[in-house]
């Protein structure tokens, strides 16, 4: 067989399957999209003067890679025509931006093409056409200075010129951040995670390190850069200067859909699921972060807004995100409806608000005894039109505090109809309206809990009865479970404070209770499988929001142990 570049294939004998193995390892990623070399260069190949193409990646500053096209040609000066046929025969993402005409391509001593030559030569003609390529005679600038030897230090290489690439020289992701670092120190300035990143050759990262002074240097907020520097080498591109926001898929044509992760790792689940056929931006939460606030949420829900109100200038927005990343966006969609924007959906992952979300929203509930809001409170649903006002949905997935594309799947029609806006979500029934306010369900209601009866000792898996009086000491009438969303839970409580089973029994009441009005409850309760004292602790709660556990509202608990 013939090993070109766009030729027949012939038999795909073991030398051919190694061929496109090769091939498979070039792919050209433009904005997220795959681009194959050898679909390029059999499109270039079909015209009548083309002898030779060779397709290959150049960077882009906000797509990642662009296509790169090198053409060998009986007619000289023929790119306009080219790049006008090739139009014609490629969608506009798979178009080279860049094609130089040579008269034969250069081959290394076994006959094959010179790849790393035609790189080089296309990334010449590149800066040249964008008037960015600086004399390499040119004497060196002191930022040129500190930049090349903090890159010998810590690739151990030659002193880099021009176009010299940072990770083509051997760095990788840990080398990158110890040169960021090191480069800090040297220039005595804040340096973005990204820089290196969005500029890997030497004179563009020294050209963008000369852009700003150490003076002009703006010292971001701390969950900002904190964010910044975890996402450092995260796949896809970043989509703005300065900005944490990458792009998969960016040229794709669906509603696009904003993301919040709590780290790369869950990225592919919504590529490969509700994020397959859209553009999917997405950025770091701040999982990890130390000593959180309310003011860094904010912060970081600022600088997402900004982004996200630039990258989708009109149209309704859909947000989301998985536990601490949904509340980044819950944030997030407060500054966007600020700016005059409509939120269309707001999906989230094992994330239950503490404060009203006023955006449509999905909640995808896993059973994770820690944190999915269906274990901790078994009447979560009481609490959900008074939490969201705009309409809700709600989505039970029998999985752990994790939603691989597996536990996605089977729910990515209903998804995807939010995201694009085929289906609203159910609004609040007209009986919500004579409910229990938010404010008023996060209260302490002033109680008296006496528990009647409850077991002293147990044995394992067995089921015992408790019995407990509830009494409203209240100068106000409770309503109704339903209206008010105020019950009798009981947990089951280890001795160091750990709650071992939230909701292990719950008590309604189907009438309101009037001041001074008592209720008398009996549960059966399960009790737990190991031979470990514990306390049985009766509270009231506001279901799905908080439990009232001081004196006031009349928590009571007794301790169990196992017998002999």
């Amino acid at each position: 067989m013939t090993l070109g570049f766009a030729g027949d294939l012939g038999t795909l004998d073991e030398e051919g399957y190694l061929y496109l193995r090769g091939r498979l390892k070039e792919m050209i990623n433009v904005g997220g999209e795959k681009v194959s070399p050898h679909e390029v260069e059999t499109a270039a190949l079909s015209m009548p003067d083309v002898l030779e193409a060779a397709a290959y990646a150049l960077p882009h500053p906000t797509l990642g890679e662009s296509v790169g096209l090198t053409i060998a040609t009986r007619v000289p000066d023929q790119e306009e025509q080219i790049k006008a046929f090739l139009k014609t025969q490629l969608v506009d993402f798979k178009c080279p931006n860049t094609i130089t005409v040579l008269d034969q391509l250069p081959r290394l001593a076994n006959a094959k093409v010179d790849r790393v030559l035609l790189k080089r030569e296309g990334m010449q003609a590149l800066v040249a056409r964008t008037g960015t390529q600086a004399a390499a005679s040119a004497p060196m600038s002191p930022i040129a200075k500190t930049v090349s030897a903090q890159w010998i230090h810590t690739l151990k290489c030659r002193p880099p010129v021009g176009l010299d690439d940072f990770f083509d020289m051997g760095g990788d992701s840990l080398s990158a951040t110890q040169f960021l670092l090191s480069l800090e120190k040297a220039l005595k300035r804040d340096i973005s995670p990204n820089e290196l990143f969005e500029n890997p050759t030497f004179s563009g990262l020294v050209e963008s390190l000369s852009k700003t002074t150490q003076g002009s240097v703006k010292t971001e907020g701390r969950a900002v850069r904190f964010v910044r520097q975890n996402m450092a080498g995260w796949p896809g591109s970043v989509m703005l200067s300065g900005g944490l926001m990458h792009g998969i898929g960016s040229l794709k044509s669906g509603a696009p859909l904003f993301w919040a992760c709590q780290d790369s790792a869950e990225i592919q689940s919504i590529v490969d699921t509700i994020g397959r056929d859209r553009p999917l931006y997405f950025s770091g939460s701040l999982f990890k972060f130390p000593d959180r606030k309310v003011a860094d949420f904010e912060l970081l829900a600022n600088q997402l807004a900004m982004e996200i109100d630039t990258l989708q200038p009109s149209g309704s927005i859909s947000l989301g995100g998985f536990c601490g990343g949904a509340n980044v966006m819950l944030h997030t969609a407060e500054r966007l409806r600020d700016l005059g924007r409509d939120i269309r959906v707001l999906l989230s992952l094992d994330y239950w608000p503490d404060r009203v979300a006023t955006s449509p929203t999905i909640h995808c509930i896993s059973r994770c005894p820690k944190n999915s809001v269906r274990m901790i409170f078994p009447r979560f649903d009481l609490a959900l039109d008074v939490v969201h006002p705009s309409g809700s949905k709600v989505i039970e997935i029998d999985s752990d505090h994790q939603f691989m594309a597996a536990d996605l799947s089977p729910h990515v029609t209903q998804l995807i109809a939010a995201i694009d806006g085929t289906t609203p979500l159910p609004k609040p029934s007209q009986q919500s309206q004579a409910h229990w306010d938010f404010e008023r369900r996060l209260q302490a209601p002033k109680a008296e809990i006496a528990i009647l009866s409850a077991p002293r000792f147990y044995k394992k898996s067995i089921k015992g009865t408790v019995r407990a009086v509830v009494t409203n000491k209240s100068d106000q009438v409770w309503e109704k479970s339903e209206l008010s969303g105020l019950c009798l839970q009981i947990d089951l409580v280890n001795l160091d404070g750990h709650t071992r089973e939230a909701g292990a029994g719950y008590a309604l009441w189907d009438k309101p209770i009037a001041p001074n009005e008592s209720i008398e409850i009996t549960l059966d309760l399960s009790f737990p499988n190991k031979r470990v004292p514990f306390w049985i602790s009766f509270c009231l709660a506001s279901q799905g929001l908080t439990r009232f556990q001081s004196k006031f509202s009349g928590a009571k608990r007794k301790l169990v142990v196992p017998s002999l």
